[in-house]
């Protein structure tokens, strides 16, 4: 009788160390998801002046509209000027669930006669 309970009660602490073991490796273990990221650089294109018309400032009006409805929607995590006066004008960190997708979105801006669009994409871990 003594001899059960002993071995009862060992019993019971290797379940028990076990279950904590597990419990944990699990924790312990971190679960990433991949959240991938397009960017888009706006790059002078062909059609850009620096001459203020009526019909460049209503397309930049257009423009900051439409980056505008990018970020407040998600879509966008980053947009915004590259102020050097170099080529790359502008910039886009689009969250879209595929590069097509990135694209269209980067090629619905009314700015487009005057950028020219180069994209690249990655991937960052997100817990």
């Amino acid at each position: 009788m003594k001899t059960n309970s002993i071995l009862l009660s060992a019993a019971f602490c290797l379940v028990i160390a076990t279950v904590v073991s597990t419990t944990a490796q699990q924790k312990s273990e971190p679960q990433f998801k991949l959240v991938e990221f397009h960017m888009a650089l706006l790059k002078k294109g062909p059609g850009w002046t620096a001459t203020k018309t009526d019909a460049t400032v209503e397309l930049h009006q257009k423009h900051i509209a439409y980056v505008t409805s990018l970020l407040a929607s998600g879509k966008a995590i980053i947009a915004g000027p590259l102020t050097d006066d170099g080529e790359i004008r502008g910039l886009y960190i689009l969250r879209a669930p595929s590069a097509e997708e990135a694209k269209a979105w980067a090629n619905a801006d009314a700015n487009l006669p005057q950028v020219q669009q180069l994209k690249t994409s990655t991937a960052a871990p997100q817990q």
